[in-house]
């Protein structure tokens, strides 16, 4: 057998130890976060805000604010659109509601502020 055979045989030889190896690929943590084009509402009316949610896993919604509906509550793995639905501030100061988006392993938070009347 030739040099040259044996260096390209021994060259073989590591490319196929290489190749067989499990590539070692790092865990990405769950994340969320949230997009909106869109900022707090103009007014004291009623109305609706869309929101984005951007998820490496499975993720829900939550708030303590009665006064505000999130749909959908929970989704999964990639982008969602959820809408926020409110009703009239008929009080005399603006109110705040704080929509925690979460995963398993982080949350984000979203607020939103309405005027009053």
């Amino acid at each position: 057998m030739s040099k040259k055979s044996r260096t390209l045989f021994a060259a073989l030889a590591l490319l196929g130890l290489v190749a067989c190896q499990k590539l070692y690929v790092p865990d990405t943590p769950d994340s969320v976060s949230v997009s909106t084009k869109a900022g707090d509402p103009k007014s004291s009316e009623a109305g609706t805000q869309g929101v984005t949610i951007f998820a490496t896993s499975d993720w829900t919604a939550s708030t303590d604010a009665d006064w505000v509906e999130v749909y959908p509550q929970q989704g999964s793995r990639g982008i969602s659109e959820v809408c926020l639905s409110y009703g009239e501030n008929s009080g005399s100061e603006s109110r705040t509601a704080v929509i925690v988006f979460s995963t398993a392993a982080n949350s984000e938070t979203f607020t939103l502020v309405q005027k009053a009347r």
